[in-house]
């Protein structure tokens, strides 16, 4: 049989799960907030304050980049970071396969395998800041300190 790409294993209640530790919450929004640009507009906020998490691969290893919703990831800037000679954007499919969750919800937490996950120092710039959380209407609202604590993320300097 076929494995439908579309399915995910993991979803907002895997999340959840592991930002009660936290004490941080989940919220479910009326519409989608899988774009930075959706997630603003559905927040009121400003799209800086959206927390993109894009998988890169170095060779087959995987690293989840935590980038400002305004930001992009310069590659070659995120290479030196994670000490490769080069990175590229994972596939759709890698995506799903190493986080477990589609693109569009992939929060920086919680993945199915043990991912690197780094955090550009421009979203330390707010004082809160709003990530996805296993589906394309879900979000959660974190201090940008916190999510590089929860996230194990290192806090570097890769986006432009």
């Amino acid at each position: 049989m076929k494995e439908d790409p579309a399915r995910t294993d993991l979803g907002v209640e895997d999340v959840e799960r592991y930002l009660r530790d936290y004490d941080i919450t989940v919220r479910t929004m009326p519409a989608d907030t899988s774009t930075a640009a959706s997630a603003a507009e559905t927040l009121g906020t400003e799209v800086a304050a959206i927390v993109k998490s894009l998988l890169f691969m170095h060779d087959s290893t995987p690293v989840l980049a935590l980038v400002s919703g305004n930001r992009t990831v310069n590659a070659q800037r995120l290479a030196t970071v994670v000490g490769a000679e080069s990175v590229r954007l994972a596939r759709p499919r890698e995506v799903q396969s190493l986080t477990g969750y589609a693109i569009g919800g992939v929060p920086p937490v919680a993945h199915r395998h043990a991912i690197r996950v780094v955090m550009d120092r421009h979203l330390t710039e707010y004082p809160l800041v709003y990530a996805a959380a296993g589906s394309s209407t879900a979000i959660f609202e974190v201090r940008p300190g916190d999510l590089s604590r929860i996230a194990h993320a290192a806090v570097s300097d890769f986006a432009e």
